[in-house]
């Protein structure tokens, strides 16, 4: 469909605003941290890569499992690419895609999430994935049973994994 002159103008102004914003909120942020605005620029500019929550209430595939398989289809990043962003070895995003393939050889819906989980946090290995994702959802000041209910995990499960959690960064 071919956009009208005053849709592309709203367009045009909709992005100088938002670019506007953004140098605006980058500049509070490096002068609040005292980090220099050309760094913060940078790190703006890369892609941010993201899992839908929901995914991970599917229970045939380990959350490993969901994120790769999620990279790969969503994304289309080559194994060597998700090996890098997750810290682990090629070999073991290989042969996790292999493992997921064979056990959910469909494509994920493709849904629109209200939460998103980001693959950068998933660098620190003192956590597992699990982990990682169930005190990522308590810092939205979601109780153990609302992120039961989002992982389809049992609350008990949830109270445990977020205990050893807590107590490895203590």
């Amino acid at each position: 469909m071919k956009r009208t002159p005053s849709q592309q103008r709203i367009e045009e102004f909709l992005s100088v605003q938002s670019k506007a914003t953004l140098h605006a909120l980058l500049s509070r942020i490096a002068a609040e941290h005292e980090i220099r605005l050309a760094t913060l620029k940078t790190l703006s500019q890369e892609e941010i890569y993201c899992v839908p929550i929901e995914l991970f209430s599917l229970r045939e595939l380990s959350s490993l499992e969901i994120i790769v398989k999620h990279l790969r289809e969503s994304y289309g990043l080559p194994h060597k690419r998700i090996a890098g962003l997750l810290e682990r070895s090629l070999t073991t995003i290989t042969t996790t895609w292999s493992a997921a393939q064979r056990k959910y050889p469909e494509k994920f819906p493709v849904t629109e999430s209200v939460l998103s989980i980001p693959i950068l946090m998933l660098k620190d290995r003192t956590l597992s994935v699990l982990e990682h994702l169930t005190t990522y959802l308590a810092q939205f000041g979601l109780t153990n049973h609302q992120i039961a209910k989002i992982l389809h995990r049992d609350d008990r499960t949830i109270w445990t994994v977020l205990h050893r959690a807590r107590g490895k960064h203590a």
